[in-house]
């Protein structure tokens, strides 16, 4: 499980599914078989095709994503999962931006 921090409305997050075997080598997936689930603030969209997994929100809080395929490469299925947290937050300020001007004296 991963967990990020993302800014509301300025940023998406992409996911990208790269399986892998017990060794850390990748591996493969049933064709079509990936699909993800998305809870809480935000949407998500699964492209199957590229295996990666786009979210956004305009809504502050949290969103889980479960992503799940078919490990098994024959008839069988052998489900697979992972999910990723995205704590949506406003941006915040990080300088009060000071200006000076300078006026005759009278």
């Amino acid at each position: 499980m991963l967990r990020i921090s993302a800014l509301v409305g300025r940023e998406r997050v992409d996911i990208d599914v790269k399986p892998i075997d017990q060794d850390g080598n990748a591996a493969e997936i049933e064709a079509g078989s990936l699909v993800g689930a998305s809870t809480g603030a935000g949407t998500a969209s699964v492209d199957a095709t590229t295996a990666r997994i786009m979210c956004i929100s305009d809504d502050v809080g949290q969103q889980v994503i479960v992503v799940s395929a078919d490990a098994d490469l024959g008839v069988d299925v052998e489900t697979i999962s992972d999910s990723v947290t995205i704590d949506w937050i406003h941006p915040k300020a990080t300088a009060l931006g000071l200006s000076v001007t300078k006026e005759p004296r009278p």
